[in-house]
């Protein structure tokens, strides 16, 4: 049985993935700016390695996602009537923050359609704020807010855990496995054109189920133990080195970017008693913040570099400067909007719901009642 009701090693460790994401687009975005206001070359946009990594982070929320969704429903009764509280928990965490950045780009798609790229129409805005996948599935599945496509796999796997509620723990936990790998094996088979059924077997699905066997671990006995710990790490830090240096393909990254992130995560949850750098409050407060940072950091960056290039400062900032200062601010204002308009927005939209306060319908933090991976 688990020993704590908050495991601070899971959100530093989303604190860790969420400034991964950031480097890894402000970086992005540098190397577009190289291309068109002639900022000079730079290590960070040089070292394709480094842009690897940044992308890792996405890999680290999933495997924190399946630990996590394990950890909340380990103790919840196992029927029908646990389905649609699992539910509201996720859908208030989850929507009202992505639906109010997602308007706010349409919005400024509307005023501004030379801004953007893609078409706003009706049907865009509705598939994107339901989060189904409407493009191909051989790059990402990008709704009206890009980031927004990891929440379209978010909530297949919700769904998943919510009809696992129906049945045994051990039996559904096991009937995962083997549905996961019979969905991923078929799309090793036959290219789906929908980027629905693409979705669901896209090899991403298996670090879900990575974190699920973690927490499965720890909630059996109580722990990860360290040497298991160290097992992930050993594993994890030359498996991570040779995918970063041989760029593998993206439908392979479930399992090639999945087992180091696996890893990973094992490593750290064994060093929840032990490791006190990870209880520090920077790592616990960018943890809460860190959906919040994840939604906004691309909207930044456009502003930021938009900003930068109408005072002029495009060309004079060295471009390794630019991407750590943008990356810095990008962080900090995430968490000033995560103060400032997350967690009200949360609270209101629970007051809505009037779940008991005892559990708390709204929760940034891991504990017994909630998070966002």
């Amino acid at each position: 049985m688990q020993t704590t009701s908050r495991i601070y090693s899971v959100q530093a460790l989303r604190a860790v993935a969420a400034c991964l994401v950031v480097v890894f687009h402000a970086r992005a975005f540098a190397f577009t700016y190289q291309q068109k206001y002639g900022l000079e070359t730079a290590l960070l946009c040089d070292f394709e390695t480094l842009n690897a990594l940044g992308g890792f982070g996405v890999d680290l929320f999933f495997v924190i996602s399946g630990f996590v969704m394990t950890y909340i429903t380990w103790n919840e009764p196992r029927s029908s009537s646990a389905i649609w509280p699992f539910l509201k928990r996720r859908l208030v965490r989850i929507m009202p923050i992505y639906w109010l950045y997602t308007l706010f780009l349409v919005a400024l798609g509307l005023a501004l359609p030379r801004l953007f790229t893609q078409t706003i129409d009706i049907a865009t805005v509705i598939l994107s704020l339901l989060l189904i996948p409407y493009t191909p599935v051989g790059a990402n599945p990008a709704p009206i807010l890009a980031v927004g496509w990891t929440l379209s796999f978010e909530m297949y796997f919700y769904g998943l855990v919510a009809l696992g509620l129906l049945f045994p723990r051990r039996p559904f936990i096991i009937g995962m496995g083997i549905y996961f790998i019979a969905c991923v094996t078929a799309s090793f088979f036959y290219e789906f054109s929908s980027p629905i059924i693409s979705l669901a077997t896209n090899t991403l699905i298996l670090e879900f189920y990575f974190g699920v066997l973690i927490a499965v671990a720890y909630m059996r006995y109580g722990k990860i133990d360290e040497k298991i710990g160290l097992c992930g790490l050993v594993v994890a830090i030359p498996t991570l080195a040779l995918v970063t240096y041989f760029n593998a393909p993206f439908h392979l990254r479930g399992i090639i970017w999945g087992v180091p992130a696996a890893g990973f995560v094992c490593w750290f949850i064994s060093r929840e008693q032990k490791n006190m750098f990870m209880r520090k409050a920077i790592w616990q407060k960018l943890g809460a913040s860190s959906y919040t940072i994840y939604l906004t950091h691309c909207i930044l960056l456009a502003a930021l570099g938009r900003f930068g290039y109408s005072l002029g400062l495009m060309p004079r900032i060295p471009t390794d400067f630019y991407i750590i200062l943008t990356s810095a601010i990008c962080i900090a204002i995430g968490h000033g909007l995560f103060l400032t308009v997350e967690q009200p927005l949360g609270r209101f939209v629970s007051s809505i719901f009037g779940r008991r306060k005892a559990k708390g319908i709204y929760s940034p933090a891991l504990n017994a009642t909630d998070s966002k991976s």
